[in-house]
């Protein structure tokens, strides 16, 4: 079976509750795109600030900033930069974590739903079913099919996570400079 397949026959088998959390997973997903195209943004100007402190007076962002704040110094305006892009590096890193979290316990919710199901229907053959087949062996690989099915949709969630936000960055590398990300693009695939 191909993946196509074997997806479009595991979401008509889950839930609505568990199709509007995949929904609500994507836009999660999303969201931590646009969070590391903004890490990616801000990191610009706080290391040109650190490399060419002198230059880094003529960003844009780092003007409103020193108007904002009243930074005097180099030694101030790379104070507060690294305050601020810690920041944003604990709140990008949060939402990530978030994402992960949340890509795993939707995978274990639905493998849960899915041995509900299995089992109950094994559970409501009649009595002779029972006796004719050795139900250990049933539930075992049950067990092993859930566990497979599970373990391929946490992957798949998190593959999805990361093309999301290999999009996000590349089209923030294109729009920041196409040379290199093209050139980058074409080396790291």
């Amino acid at each position: 079976m191909n993946f196509l397949k074997i997806t479009s026959n595991l979401w008509v088998l889950i839930s609505k509750k568990r199709k509007i959390q995949i929904l609500l997973l994507i836009v999660v997903m999303l969201i931590s795109g646009f969070s590391e195209m903004f890490l990616l943004i801000t990191a610009i100007p706080y290391l040109k600030a650190i490399t060419q402190p002198n230059e880094a007076w003529n960003n844009p962002f780092i003007k409103n900033l020193v108007a904002l704040i009243n930074i005097n110094s180099n030694a101030e305006l790379i104070s507060y930069l690294s305050v601020i892009f810690a920041s944003i590096i604990i709140i990008c890193s949060s939402i990530q974590l978030f994402n992960i979290w949340l890509n795993r316990k939707l995978s274990a919710i639905i493998g849960s739903e899915l041995s509900v199901r299995a089992l109950g229907k094994i559970l409501n053959q009649p009595y002779e079913v029972h006796i004719r087949k050795n139900s250990s062996s049933v539930i075992a690989s049950i067990s092993k099919y859930i566990d497979d099915t599970v373990s391929m949709l946490r992957v798949s969630l998190e593959f999805i996570t990361q093309i999301i936000i290999s999009s996000f960055l590349l089209a923030t590398l294109i729009y920041l400079d196409g040379v290199i990300a093209l050139t980058a693009a074409s080396i790291f695939g």
